[in-house]
């Protein structure tokens, strides 16, 4: 189980990377530490292809991805595509 999750809902035709943690804006970089897992919950009517430090995840509509484990310090930029729209988040490290 993963120890973050961001999740990804329907915004005006595209998605909205939303983290689930309690004082992170919606959209916000989710802040996380060396070695924790992150998971990406869909919750669109969409397959979603998540690409993050050079590894993919898929998540099929309304369930979530396998975790990710984050192996470097700093901004970890990744993208989230699915249905036709592309967004991009990140993860700061520390």
């Amino acid at each position: 189980m993963a120890d973050w999750s961001i999740s990804v809902v329907p915004s005006n035709g595209s998605m909205s990377l939303n983290p689930n943690v309690f004082g992170v804006a919606p959209g916000a970089a989710l802040p996380v530490q060396q070695k924790d897992l992150v998971s990406w919950n869909n919750q669109t009517e969409n397959i979603l292809t998540i690409t993050v430090a050079g590894q993919t995840l898929t998540a099929d509509s309304w369930s979530s991805t396998t975790a990710y484990q984050v192996q470097t310090l700093g901004t970890i930029s990744y993208t989230c595509e699915g249905g036709g729209s592309t967004v991009e988040g990140s993860l700061i490290a520390t």
